[in-house]
This record gives C-alpha cells, structure tokens and sequence, in this order.
C-alpha cells in the first residue's frame, strides 16, 4: 500500500454528493421536499437505496446536475462505482431501467485470493466484479473496449461508503470500529447498568453479516473521466446527522464528511 498524501472526495465529486435524506449537498439542485411530485413519491418517504423510488429520485438529479454545467447534453449512459453486488448492484439497474440508459457498474472488494474478474450481463446493464480495488484502471479500458465512451453524456455514480472512503476489504476495519463504538455507546447509554458489553458484541457481529445487509439496507480514475467530461455524483445510505455538522459544529469548523481531507492511499 502506498500514501499519496491528502485528499477529500470533494475533490472529484465537489458538492454532487447526496446522504441518506436525498437532500443535495450542492444547494444548486434542489432536496426531495421539492421534487417528491416530479419524482411520484407521497409526502414522508425517504426510499432506501435499492428501491425503485430512490432511482427515480436519482435519475431526476444526475438530469439536473447535467444542466448545471452542460445544459445541451442529455445523459445516454451510467457508470456505478460501488462494493456490494446486491445493494450496489440493485441500485445501479434501477437507475438503469428508471433513466432509461445502458450501464457499466465496477464492484470491488479488496479480498486474499488470486486476482479475478468476473462479467455478468444483465438486462439493466452490465456487473465488472472483481477482488482488486487497483482493477478500476482495467475497468476504465473495458470500458473503451465496450465503446462506452466516458464523456459529457456519461454518468457517473460513486458510493461513498467503503468504496470511495474505507475501500471494503483494503481499509473498512476503520470505519467497522468507529460504527461498533457509536453503537455501543447509544446502546449503553440507553441501559445503562444493565448493558451487556460481551452479549452487545456477539449478537452485533451475528448480524453484520452478508446475509442481513437487505435487512439493516445497508479516486484517481475518477479525475480522469471527469477531465473526458462526465458527470460525477457521489450518494451515500449513511445519515444525514451523522455525515453533515449541525450549524453550531460547522461554526466552529467542522466539514461534511465529502469535504474531509485523508490520507489517500491504494497499491
């Protein structure tokens, strides 16, 4: 592993990052409240990322962030940048079908095994699933092969979590402990003496498995196809309070979690 010294996600996507209330970090595009009649949802719900309706509410914003800065390019193509075939993978093909575009979606973990990568076709577009985070470079040329061409009529989405930050498998033990000491604290705070730290730790990693995720729902080549000219918007399922400062917080200098800088770092 190398440091390539300090960076922020900001950096590539700069303010076309969404969190778990779909409200635009970008204050030039506007929040679900105002959109809930364009995009057909009723008045309370905030759809998860692999519904359906969290897709239409996607496919309006990539539009309209289109418009901010290339208003003659209509969006033909989608590129997803994620780390969960199932999450990752569902949302991309509904935002496919939704928008109506053909699709490429990079799945990667970071795992101690042969380097692999495995193409499943779908009707919604097409999964590059591989065990090498260091594979989106290859990626970038599948995708010049495909003649998908990465240019101002190209999409492209990143998942923040344990893609863009905290790669799954290469660096998400940092974000795994952080989420068990926020939980264990909110849960002891609320039983106080009667919490059980050894039961609280066996019964969490019971349930931090692949198979619950449906359950609890749960860089460098970005630069490049941005410079080609494509879109780049960043979500996030995390919550809005836990990735955005409070107005008293970011009084006292406090960032969203997009604009952070860390050590970036990769093979």
């Amino acid at each position: 592993m190398r440091n390539y010294g300090h960076t922020s996600v900001y950096e590539f996507l700069g303010d076309l990052v969404v969190y778990r209330n779909l409200v635009p970090a970008d204050p030039r595009l506007p929040p679900l409240a105002e959109i809930r009649e364009q995009v057909g949802l009723p008045a309370g719900v905030i759809p998860r990322k692999s519904q359906p309706e969290y897709a239409r509410v996607m496919a309006y914003l990539l539009r309209r962030a289109r418009a901010l800065d290339a208003p003659g390019a209509s969006i033909e193509r989608l590129v997803y940048v994620g780390d969960t075939r199932l999450n990752d993978g569902t949302a991309f093909a509904n935002i496919c079908r939704v928008g109506g575009l053909a699709g490429l979606a990079f799945i990667g973990s970071e795992r101690d095994e042969p380097a692999r990568v495995e193409v499943v076709e779908q009707e919604d577009g097409t999964l590059y699933l591989v065990n090498r985070w260091a594979a989106l470079a290859d990626f970038d040329g599948f995708c010049r092969e495909r003649g998908f061409p990465l240019d101002e009529r190209t999409a492209v989405i990143v998942d923040l979590d344990k893609t863009a930050l905290s790669a799954r498998g290469r660096n998400d033990h940092v974000i795994d402990r952080a989420r068990v000491e926020a939980v264990r604290r909110t849960v002891g705070g609320l039983l106080g003496e009667g919490f059980d730290p050894v039961g609280f730790r066996a019964a969490y990693n019971r349930l931090n498995r692949p198979e619950f995720h449906p359950f609890t729902a749960d860089n460098e080549v970005s630069l490049a196809w941005r410079e080609r000219g494509a879109l780049l918007f960043g979500l996030s399922d995390k919550p809005d309070e836990a990735s955005i400062p409070t107005d008293d917080l970011a009084a006292q200098g406090y960032q969203p979690i997009h604009r952070v800088e860390t050590h970036a770092v990769g093979a």
